[in-house]
């Protein structure tokens, strides 16, 4: 099949909706000016212009990842175009402490991620086990070398369905323009693109997570990556139980080694407790219970 530049299937695809570019530029939320240069090929698109501008056309997901494909063919790397240095963030507030010893955590849910078969995936646990801090890792992990594009949504303040719906949609920059609903254009926007999005504690939205599994359903290249005290309980949900943070054993001091001693003879005690004072007894020392 021959291929068409960006510029020319925007416009093929402009006229067969029947929409000049004005039209095209009111339901986008962008400028007559922008579409008239993505047409002449004057400006290069982003990422989440293509999604905007596939939703006001409601392109089927073919012809969505035709328009993707022929911009890339624009552009002078793959990356400027599909990932960001950074991802895209919602309601987030970096922790204030950084993953310590989670290496092997990290490396297994970057494999379940990595398994097409898994496309919503929970880590759960009790508060405080580190669940933010160990997905942060992961996707610094899945960003590498992968053109999907990354979007964090924390969902502390998110109190219903639609608050989670508008946080995702406020995410990817969907332009609140047109008669559909914010559902109804995220859906749009998201078939035929590759993202992955981490929704972090969810435990207060549990009667929410029907609609994320239906967004799932409705957009085949969706990954969510779901942070919460409680599993979502969908179909198609893969769990992940974070364990608690163990910390590497120390060398013990003499003191603890004192502690956890039963019954700590004379001699022993003595050798023991020498350096730090005077010790004279005459029989073993049991530790209370």
């Amino acid at each position: 099949m021959e291929q068409v530049s960006f510029g020319a299937l925007l416009r093929t695809y402009r006229c067969e909706a029947k929409l000049t570019q004005q039209e095209l530029a009111a339901c986008t939320g962008l400028s007559s000016s922008t579409i008239s240069k993505l047409e002449r090929e004057v400006e290069q698109p982003r990422r989440y212009t293509i999604g905007t501008i596939a939703a006001a056309l409601t392109l089927t997901p073919a012809a969505t990842a035709r328009l993707r494909a022929a911009a890339r063919l624009g552009q002078d790397s793959m990356g400027s175009l599909l990932t960001d240095d950074k991802p895209s963030t919602v309601n987030y507030r970096a922790p204030a402490t950084s993953l310590v010893g989670r290496e092997r955590e990290v490396e297994a849910i970057c494999a379940l991620l990595a398994d097409p078969c898994v496309r919503l995936l929970t880590l759960s646990g009790p508060g405080g086990v580190g669940k933010t801090r160990l997905a942060l890792r992961v996707l610094e992990e899945m960003r590498e070398g992968r053109p999907s594009a990354t979007l964090i949504v924390s969902l502390a303040e998110a109190r219903n369905e639609a608050d989670v719906v508008g946080a995702i949609a406020q995410g990817l920059a969907l332009p609140n323009v047109g008669p559909r609903s914010v559902y109804e254009r995220l859906v749009a926007y998201l078939r035929g693109q590759e993202v992955l999005v981490l929704l972090d504690n969810f435990e207060h939205l549990l009667s929410a997570a029907a609609r994320v599994a239906d967004l799932l359903s409705q957009c085949p290249l969706l990954r969510v990556l779901v942070t919460s005290r409680a599993r979502l309980r969908v179909s198609d949900e893969h769990d992940f139980a974070v364990p608690p943070w163990l910390c590497h054993r120390r060398r013990r001091s003499p003191v603890a080694t004192w502690l956890s001693a039963p019954t700590l003879p004379f001699a022993y005690l003595q050798s023991v407790c020498a350096p730090y004072a005077q010790v004279s007894m005459s029989r073993p020392i049991t530790r209370r219970p």
